[in-house]
């Protein structure tokens, strides 16, 4: 009996070390954490005139905010990094909304050799019917609503589908990347990384609610089907 419970105050004790550990350990800075996603090719896509600017703020926003940030290239507001892009479920969810973010995104479908080809799109509404929104892209049928109404959880359901179906065209086309969500919303945005980007940004952002989810994760979060 005495050595079930000395065991069991062993383990108790290691398990505590670990929770004192987690507690305390050092928060990496802004300057490491930008090392450490440049080792990772996080700003290989950017335009080696912006690099320098990009990487500063990314620090900073990271240092002060706990969140991925960017700065933008003019005179269309596009992000310097090539990954991290607004993502408006209002504007997603309205007719033309997907065009227009597959449009934005192209730049970095190129970086990614994927060439992304919209085929065919139709975007139907009747008071009987409801929102037929489908989309054909690189030979594939993508349906994105069948029949809906409009419902508080619509603008999300967008998000996730948009994100789902530039998910199965790069792994199609066999890229390393995916898209990731982030926020929701009028404030959605979404990151292309790669695996490994991504479980590290998991690990060692502090802001949850602006964290890169995959679709999955993001889907639970905002209680979407």
């Amino acid at each position: 009996m005495k050595k079930v419970l000395l065991f069991t105050f062993c383990l108790s004790s290691i398990a505590m070390l670990f929770s004192f550990k987690s507690i305390f350990q050092k928060k990496p800075s802004g300057k490491e954490v930008v090392q450490k996603l440049e080792s990772l090719g996080y700003f290989k896509y950017a335009h080696p005139s912006k690099v320098n600017e990009l990487i500063k703020a990314f620090a900073e926003g990271y240092a002060t905010h706990g969140a991925l940030v960017t700065t933008y290239e003019m005179p269309k507001y596009q992000s310097a990094d090539y990954r991290l892009y607004g993502l408006d479920g209002e504007t997603l969810y309205e007719e033309g909304g997907f065009r227009s973010y597959l449009s934005d995104m192209d730049r970095t479908f190129k970086n990614l050799n994927v060439n992304l080809k919209i085929e065919n799109e139709i975007e139907e509404y009747s008071q009987s019917g409801g929102l037929n929104h489908i989309i054909w892209v690189n030979g594939k049928e993508y349906v994105i609503f069948r029949n809906d109404n409009g419902s508080a959880n619509s603008w999300g359901v967008a998000a996730k589908r948009y994100a789902e179906m530039v998910n199965d065209v790069l792994s199609r086309s066999k890229s390393p990347e995916r898209l990731y969500l982030m926020s929701g919303g009028n404030d959605g945005k979404a990151v292309f990384l790669t695996q490994e980007q991504y479980q590290y940004i998991k690990v060692t952002f502090p802001n949850n609610e602006s964290k890169p989810l995959n679709v999955e994760e993001w889907s639970k979060k905002y209680r979407l089907k």
